[in-house]
């Protein structure tokens, strides 16, 4: 389909022209945008001189960006001596060079400065409507000189029927690099740069057509998050962000699936991936709690479905000659770059506590005596001569001894057990023993001993020590 409108952008404003495409196809006007309509396996040149020479109307989206842009001067050029009417959009507040103002700065300039854009895309539609209805074949032009020159000779059309601006935008000083040209069959032609144009098509996906039910999507690479999503959310795409290792500052936009320039189904889902990073503060010195609130607060500036993630910290107590509670060191080290979501080791001096007195209390509550002290409790049963079944009788670490936090604290609590003759020298402490016979349990290693109970027969018994003459002290398991 043969196009009205070329638009002619930095790649730096793609987003901004973009808009102004897919709007002013929208309204019925025919147009004509790189890389989306460079046909595949042509010069990327070639094409736009072609396009601009086929079309009635080529829309400058003028900004800093496209004043500094060669290409783009080299566009404007082309049209201004194929006799194609200019429209200039300025979107920023920038001052014109010299060379921008030899072609552009006596035509009225359409401004789309002050948001919403798409108000002042309807307005650009407008016009281009009028002019294309009331234009007829392309006159003749010469090339531009110097010297002000009526917008009728120059072959440009005011965008409205509004009175031209009294004064040129303002400009700055500028030293215009040399023409390049190239000669064909028709003599001397501006030959447009095609490097840096054929780096952005294959960036941005080349050869596209764009369906009525597909969006482009639009170049969010670099931006914070907030602003990313609020580019992708105006198409009417559903965002969902993923965070991702980078090399950028955290909150920024590393890339979208489906990449910039390719074609996303209009409500259709796109995948954001954001740079999750953030750097590991200075946490040497801190109170450990405050050191875990330091990294807990450590979030980016970003949507909540990435700032809601935080780093998993671990604890690793170390002996030191610091005040018992502080952090030595961190792991990741301070100004390290991290992910959130990752793990941070705290190195932490030792935090000594007391070992509570539990002598004589029974085994649950000594075992929660020593849990409350951040002990832990490892228990041990024996037989001790006089002591009440179930209690402690002895701790190892003794009570009042300071130790480090989460050291084990073992406790021994009194069962039934005593002396019983087993004829086996070779049993060795600790050792289960099943007894096939019942036996008597003597308070001392000999047959004239109190008796103090019997063990059954298939119980199973813990040796406490070695045997003596065939004796065996034990304790019912």
């Amino acid at each position: 389909m043969a196009h009205e409108v070329i638009i002619s952008y930095s790649s730096h404003d793609k987003l901004q022209a973009d808009a102004i495409c897919n709007r002013l196809e929208a309204q019925g006007i025919r147009c004509w945008i790189a890389p989306r309509d460079v046909p595949a396996g042509t010069e990327y040149a070639d094409s736009i001189v072609q396009a601009i020479e086929k079309a009635e109307v080529l829309v400058l989206v003028y900004s800093s960006h496209a004043d500094e842009s060669t290409q783009v001067r080299r566009e404007v050029e082309r049209a201004v001596n194929e006799g194609t009417k200019i429209m200039p959009v300025r979107i920023e507040d920038a001052e014109m060079s010299k060379s921008f103002e030899y072609y552009v700065g006596s035509i009225h300039w359409l401004d789309a400065i002050t948001p919403p854009l798409e108000k002042h895309i309807d307005k650009l539609a407008h016009d281009l409507k009028a002019l294309l209805a009331n234009s007829g074949p392309r006159p003749a032009v010469a090339p531009p000189v110097a010297t002000a020159t009526p917008d009728a000779e120059l072959g440009v059309a005011p965008t409205h029927s509004e009175p031209t601006q009294s004064t040129p935008p303002p400009t700055r000083r500028e030293t215009q690099a040399p023409e390049v040209t190239a000669q064909d069959g028709k003599g001397r032609r501006p030959l447009i740069l095609g490097g840096a144009a054929v780096l952005l098509a294959a960036v941005v996906g080349g050869y596209m057509v764009l369906s009525p039910d597909s969006v482009v999507v639009p170049a969010v690479e670099g931006r914070m998050e907030p602003e990313a999503r609020q580019s992708l959310e105006d198409l009417n795409l559903e965002v969902v962000v993923r965070q991702v290792e980078s090399d950028q500052p955290g909150g920024r936009a590393i890339r979208t699936e489906p990449a910039a320039g390719e074609q996303a189904e209009r409500n259709g889902q796109v995948t954001l991936f954001i740079s999750g990073m953030v750097t590991i503060p200075r946490l040497q010195g801190l109170q450990l709690e405050g050191a875990r609130d330091t990294l807990q607060q450590l979030s980016l500036p970003v949507s909540s479905q990435v700032a809601s993630q935080s780093l998993a910290v671990e604890v690793e107590y170390e002996p030191s000659q610091e005040d018992a509670g502080l952090v030595l060191r961190s792991e990741p080290s301070a100004g390290a770059r991290v992910l959130l979501g990752d793990n941070v080791i705290l190195y932490v001096s030792e935090d000594k506590v007391t070992v509570p007195d539990v002598l004589g209390t029974p085994e649950s509550e000594a075992e929660a005596a020593i849990t409350a002290a951040a002990l832990r409790a490892e228990i041990v049963r024996d037989w001790q001569p006089g002591s009440e079944l179930g209690t402690v009788f002895r701790t190892d670490p003794a009570s009042a001894t300071d130790v480090s936090r989460d050291s084990p604290v073992t406790l021994f609590v009194a069962g039934r057990g005593g002396w019983v003759y087993l004829d086996n020298d070779r049993l060795v402490a600790d050792q289960i023993v099943p007894m096939t016979t019942g036996r008597n349990l003597r308070d001392a290693p000999n047959t004239d001993s109190t008796v103090l109970g019997q063990v059954n027969a298939g119980t199973s018994v813990r040796v406490l020590g070695p045997p003596v003459a065939g004796w065996v002290r034990v304790v019912i398991n």
